[in-house]
């Protein structure tokens, strides 16, 4: 049983990544698929996909690699957790290595990346930093 499951999503990208798979396969929510989005919109991801089998919704996600075959992810890791939750405002982000980097955070208009989130003045929950 899982008892975080964006953790555990993001765990699978972090280990397919630096293994080289060219796609994951997970269970679907919503909260899941809106990572997977701006995943995608940051070019993270090359595909994020839905799909249903056996009455069974799951996510397609393809790991987007360099020229030279490199994983874009070089390192994402949750922020927020259940046991702590870290909420922020607006003014309170910082940027994630220099700039090189994102973090995905929740707020009442779904998910943002820090630098939307700022120009939008909206805080919310750190789901997770991704460079």
């Amino acid at each position: 049983m899982v008892t975080d499951p964006i953790s555990d999503m993001i765990t699978q990208v972090r280990n397919a990544s630096r293994v080289g798979k060219p796609q994951v396969v997970v269970s679907f929510s919503n909260l899941k698929l809106a990572l997977a989005n701006v995943l995608k919109k940051e070019g993270y991801l090359k595909n994020v996909a839905r799909n249903s089998r056996f009455s069974r919704n799951y996510i397609t996600l393809d790991i987007a690699y360099n020229d030279k075959g490199e994983s874009k992810i070089l390192e994402i890791e949750r922020v927020s957790k259940p046991s702590r939750r870290i909420y922020r405002k607006a003014e309170l982000f910082h940027t994630v290595r220099q700039g090189r980097g994102i973090c995905i955070i929740s707020t009442p208009k779904g998910l943002l990346t820090d630098k939307e989130a700022r120009q939008a003045r909206l805080g919310g929950e750190l789901m997770c930093k991704v460079w």
